[in-house]
């Protein structure tokens, strides 16, 4: 269970969404599918956060990723956090969020004491609202305006239609390498692999539609059914029918039984 809703108003062009909630199921653990963004996460209660079989802290930075990564959430905890918008990362953690690419990285090794603090202070709060009002105000207090390159910006809307990232490189008007750089700084991903991860979303919620596998691998861009089975089994660790059968009630978190 948990509450999430729209960043203040100053927040809002770097931020998703805000959120504070409860986790902890009757399984052990969850494949959890790469969105192409990152967040930032502080848990509050219950033991640190568990990534691949190692404890990886109690306060985060989740970086973009290519692949899933394997989550304990056995235990009973409550946490806070923010999920961010492309330009998120150098303006509210003065880092590009190409240096977070595929791995969680401690908040207290880019906000120092302020991270601890910070979590203290959450602790002592019990109304989730309460909790973000705080949340929010940390962050916006290290809100520095950081413009998102047009052309960055241009390609996000080009490739969030559907388009080639061949394409978007051309109207940018720069080099293929300078490109990547650019777009890497603003989300963390090299745009072909953001365009990966955005076609498969398409093909997600296609696959929560009812639609018939190959006729969705298609329209999802892929070349074939195995085409789309190969990219499912790399971005999810599971099959097709075994992500059907898990009964995800969050497309990107997949229930995978004990730790």
């Amino acid at each position: 269970m948990g509450f999430a809703r729209a960043p203040r108003p100053e927040l809002e062009i770097y931020v998703e969404k805000v959120w504070c909630g409860e986790s902890g199921a009757g399984f052990g653990l969850e494949h959890i599918l790469p969105s192409g963004g990152m967040h930032i996460v502080l848990r509050l209660t219950g033991p640190a956060v568990r990534i691949d079989g190692q404890d990886v802290g109690y306060a985060l930075v989740g970086g973009a990723r290519s692949g899933f990564y394997v989550k304990d959430v056995g235990a009973a905890a409550s946490s806070i956090g923010a999920v961010l918008k492309p330009g998120g990362s150098l303006a509210l953690l003065g880092v590009p969020a190409g240096e977070f690419a595929e791995a969680h990285t401690s908040l207290d090794d880019v906000w120092g004491r302020d991270a601890a603090e910070l979590r203290a202070r959450l602790m002592e709060v019990g109304s989730a609202r309460a909790r973000l009002q705080i949340f929010e105000a940390a962050l916006s207090s290290r809100l520095r305006v950081v413009a998102l390159a047009p052309a960055v910006r241009g390609a996000l809307d080009f490739i969030g239609r559907g388009g080639a990232v061949g394409e978007a490189v051309a109207v940018s008007g720069f080099s293929h390498r300078h490109f990547n750089a650019l777009f890497r700084d603003a989300v963390g991903l090299t745009p072909k692999v953001f365009s990966r991860v955005h076609r498969f979303h398409r093909m997600l919620r296609g696959m929560r539609s009812g639609t018939g596998w190959a006729a969705m691998a298609i329209d999802a861009g892929y070349s074939d059914q195995a085409h789309f089975c190969r990219e499912f089994r790399a971005f999810s660790g599971v099959t097709p029918t075994e992500y059907v059968l898990a009964h995800p009630a969050n497309v990107l978190h997949v229930p995978r039984g004990g730790s």
